[in-house]
């Protein structure tokens, strides 16, 4: 699936921190999948403030998207997330693009 950087870390926030130990192995390993490696911190200058506000360098990475080998087990956990955020009425806006990916598009 591609991704850029904005999903990514959309994407991550998705991720369930509790769960059966299936699912906690399936999600350590979606993971680490889409957390950004050393090289692409500092190609790409992302950053964290105090408040938590994750920045980068949008010149550098405009209509720039990441091929990552999502299992169907990984999606399945994203789309419940997303589903559940949609039933909830809890999507925002910044939720439309991987919705699109993780939801219709499937």
């Amino acid at each position: 699936m591609k991704l850029n950087i904005k999903e990514r870390l959309m994407t991550l926030g998705l991720i369930p921190e509790k769960g059966n130990i299936i699912t906690l192995r399936v999600v350590r390993e979606l993971s680490n999948k889409v957390s950004f490696t050393s090289k692409e911190i500092k190609d790409f200058d992302i950053s964290s403030d105090e408040t938590g506000m994750v920045r980068w360098d949008s010149e550098k990475t405009k209509d720039l998207e990441f091929d990552i080998d999502i299992t169907e087990a990984e999606l399945g956990i994203i789309k419940s997330e997303l589903i559940k955020l949609n039933d909830s009425s809890e999507l925002t806006l910044e939720h439309e693009s991987i919705y699109k990916k993780f939801v219709e598009s499937v």
